[in-house]
């Protein structure tokens, strides 16, 4: 399987408590692809599918084949992404409110991590910072979008 070497490197040879993986890479394979093959390694690490599709099908193969969480790229409530962040640490599985109905989904969690969004320095600008990364948007947009100049690094983080 031919994914971006250094995405595969980073992934045998260091310990990730989280991954944000898009479905849709714009190569061979998807993102769906790379959870695959993450749960073949057999690694401890949690992985939040990002995409810009709803089907339910799409989301609930991608939770099936061990994904934590599946975020639209569009959504746009204040502290939801925190809550996803937060859902997924307690063990438990994030999915969009277009997926889980009226009717509710509670899919089997992990067990609680003894991580979180906190712990992990995921906090105020940081989290803002990665809310726009999972959206797809470039440093110079994201930078806009928080009013500060993108070469002003120390500001982003």
């Amino acid at each position: 399987m031919l994914f971006r070497s250094g995405a595969v490197e980073a992934i045998k040879s260091t310990h990730f408590d989280i991954a944000f993986l898009d479905i849709d890479l714009k190569e061979q394979h998807t993102g769906l692809d790379f959870l695959r093959y993450m749960r073949s390694l057999d690694l401890d690490t949690r992985a939040i599918m990002l995409s810009g599709r709803v089907e339910k099908e799409t989301v609930m193969t991608c939770i099936e084949a061990g994904a934590s969480g599946y975020i639209l790229k569009d959504m746009e409530s204040d502290g939801l992404f925190r809550k996803a962040l937060d859902t997924v640490f307690q063990g438990n599985i994030f999915l969009p409110a277009s997926v889980i109905g009226r009717g509710g989904f509670s899919p089997p969690g992990l067990a609680p991590s003894k991580v979180s969004a906190d712990s992990i320095g995921v906090t105020g600008r940081a989290l803002e910072v990665l809310y726009y990364l999972c959206q797809g948007l470039p440093n110079k947009a994201i930078a806009n979008r928080m009013g500060i100049e993108e070469t002003d690094r120390k500001s982003v983080v």
